[in-house]
């Protein structure tokens, strides 16, 4: 309750599943549209309401509960390149664009899988519609060529990311 702070039955959504080598399924970052139709979270779960939704899932907000949406983007399935235990859960941040029409999720876990290029977002910054319940791969994806992002802000006028990356726009 946004008044008295007090839990409610609003958002019931079961987050599970866990990635190798995590300790539990947890939700990292979360941000709601600015519309305050849909909540978009990541983390290192697999599933939400006990379908696949491994790392990212969007909420539909209605006025008296939350639903999972049914958008999913298959390649966030798959694990980066890197073998360090953190890795695994790659995707750190969200953030809506001020309109409400499409969101950016911050990543890192070391290069994209062989073939992957333009699919996975391993060490990038990519954008999502939030009108395209099933992406077959994000509107753009800026790689930072091995560097980790940690978190997004997204604004009118641009994309902001904070990290350890020495650039961007180095897919290699």
């Amino acid at each position: 309750n946004a008044t008295t702070g007090k839990p409610t039955q609003y958002i019931t959504n079961v987050v599970g599943g866990r990635l190798p080598n995590s300790d539990s399924a947890q939700v990292f970052k979360f941000d709601i549209s600015p519309d305050g139709q849909h909540l978009v979270g990541v983390g290192n779960f697999l599933t939400v309401d006990f379908l696949s939704r491994p790392r990212a899932f969007m909420l539909d907000l209605g006025p008296t509960t939350a639903t999972l949406s049914s958008w999913n983007y298959e390649p966030l399935g798959l694990s980066c390149s890197s073998t360090r235990r953190n890795a695994i859960a790659y995707v750190q941040d969200v953030d809506f664009a001020p309109d409400s029409s499409y969101f950016a999720l911050a990543a890192f876990g070391y290069m994209y899988q062989s073939g992957q290029r333009f699919f996975q977002i391993c060490d990038s910054v990519s954008r999502f519609e939030t009108n395209n319940l099933d992406p077959t791969q994000p509107t753009w994806i800026n790689y930072t060529g091995g560097d980790s992002l940690k978190s997004v802000a997204v604004t009118g006028a641009a994309v902001y990311v904070q990290g350890h990356s020495r650039w961007l726009d180095n897919p290699f």
